[in-house]
């Protein structure tokens, strides 16, 4: 009945065909043994690759002398390789288990590239599709989280999830195979063991028809899924990405009746809650400067928009002082003073919005580069006395991040320039000025 079953999920999944090559991942565990048994009854054409990770000491080993032995019995090739695991791990800087898939999959794509097999197999089975839903479900999932692991994933396949594991223990016991027992899937400090020996088999004494029912369900999500993300993708349009800036109009979300799922959906990446985004878009007017910061990304608000930059830990001085018009290297990026006679300006104004004429004599070294401060003040061009730094920022329609990357110039505690934005008119040229300082941003 298992040959049947595989065959179909072959067929019905379009997983792959009889004139490809494929490669098994077989640990010597019965679901690999089980699997690749089948595939070379069903006359595909294979080969075996089998990980060491040398993390049980002898058994470990053990494992390797087994599957060396069922290749040869077999007469398949095999592609075996040995890992320092604990090793990679601390270089990683990764917990066991997510080292070890990560450097078997490196491997195994190493494998494929080399030797150009079409695909490989993996020999999830049902009972494991149904144990990841379970967790899924317990840690917080979407709707992603409860179809569970993909029968194909890129080069990946999974013939055997259809099947449950009491079928694959029965096809074993009926051809005789011998295949290896993994101590650690008897440990119940593992949640998805803890999951296999004491909830499943409650559920499935409770509902008898239980893993059939979720293998149906899993299958029906997918193509509800695929319904879903068809309403989410049309929402795309309305997020856009520029450099490291990802800017979101929430409008179109706030009108959209759930548009706080449609929006979680596709802000996942960004490791937001579903209760950030609720609560976000459910306030009746959004106002600028609403912060939201989590490991890896900070966003604000700003004109009804969302605005996702990385959250970088990384600090800069406060300031930064210049002694000398030569000495500019140490900047956090590069300012130039151009040493120009009057004469040789033709247009005071025709300057591009990174650079500024200033009179040399006005200019007081050590100058001082800094951040901008609440109580900062700029006497601008075209208007009688000063202004606040702040109020400038805000006819502008500055948000918060521009705002943190502003950079002060100041001369003995006057603000020369706020780079690239406005100019201070005290240290304008005139008709008296002998020198002139042409300031020069890149």
């Amino acid at each position: 009945m298992i040959l049947q079953q595989i065959k179909s999920c072959i067929v019905h999944k379009e997983l792959f065909n009889s004139n490809h090559k494929i490669l098994i991942a077989i640990s010597g565990g019965i679901d690999s043994v089980v699997m690749a048994h089948a595939l070379k009854e069903l006359h595909f054409k294979i080969e075996l690759a089998h990980c060491n990770f040398k993390l049980r000491g002898d058994e470990s080993d053990n494992d390797q002398k087994f599957v060396e032995n069922l290749a040869k019995v077999w007469n398949l090739p095999l592609h075996i390789k040995q890992f320092d695991t604990n090793q990679i791990s601390k270089e990683l800087k990764l917990n066991t288990q997510e080292t070890a898939r990560k450097i078997r999959y490196e491997w195994f794509q190493e494998i494929i590239e080399m030797h150009s097999f079409d695909v490989i197999a993996i020999a999830h089975n049902a009972d494991d599709q149904v144990e990841t839903v379970l967790i899924n479900y317990g840690r917080g999932c979407g709707i992603s989280g409860l179809h569970g692991i993909p029968y194909k994933n890129g080069q990946i396949v999974r013939p055997l999830l259809n099947s449950p594991r009491i079928e694959i223990e029965n096809y074993a016991k009926d051809n005789r195979l011998n295949f290896r027992i993994d101590s650690s899937n008897l440990e119940k400090k593992y949640t998805r063991n803890r999951l296999r020996h004491e909830v499943v088999p409650v559920l499935k004494k409770t509902f008898p028809n239980f893993l059939q029912n979720a293998i149906n369900n899993t299958e029906l999500i997918l193509k509800q899924e695929q319904i879903y993300f068809s309403k989410v993708d049309d929402f795309r349009k309305f997020i856009s990405l520029n450099q490291d800036e990802t800017v979101v109009d929430l409008l179109p979300f706030q009108e959209q009746e759930n548009g706080e799922i449609i929006l979680f959906e596709l802000l996942k990446k960004y490791s937001f809650s579903y209760r950030q985004i609720e609560k976000l878009l459910k306030q009746e007017s959004i106002p600028s400067g609403q912060k939201y910061i989590n490991h890896s990304f900070i966003a604000i608000t700003h004109q009804s928009k969302l605005i996702i930059k990385p959250n970088s830990s990384v600090e800069t001085a406060s300031e930064y002082w210049i002694e000398n018009p030569q000495e500019t290297e140490h900047l956090p990026f590069s300012l130039t003073f151009e040493h120009l006679s009057p004469r040789h300006v033709q247009n005071l104004y025709l300057l591009e919005a990174n650079e500024i004429y200033v009179d040399t004599d006005k200019i007081i070294f050590p100058l001082c580069l800094r951040p901008w401060k609440p109580g900062d003040r700029i006497y601008p061009y075209g208007l009688k006395g000063s202004k606040k730094v702040q109020d400038l920022f805000s006819d502008l329609k500055m948000n918060l991040f521009e705002k943190q990357n502003v950079w002060i110039l100041e001369s003995d505690n006057k603000i020369v320039w706020i780079i690239n934005i406005r100019a201070d008119r005290r240290f304008n040229v005139d008709n008296k000025t002998e020198q002139i300082f042409k300031l020069r941003v890149y």
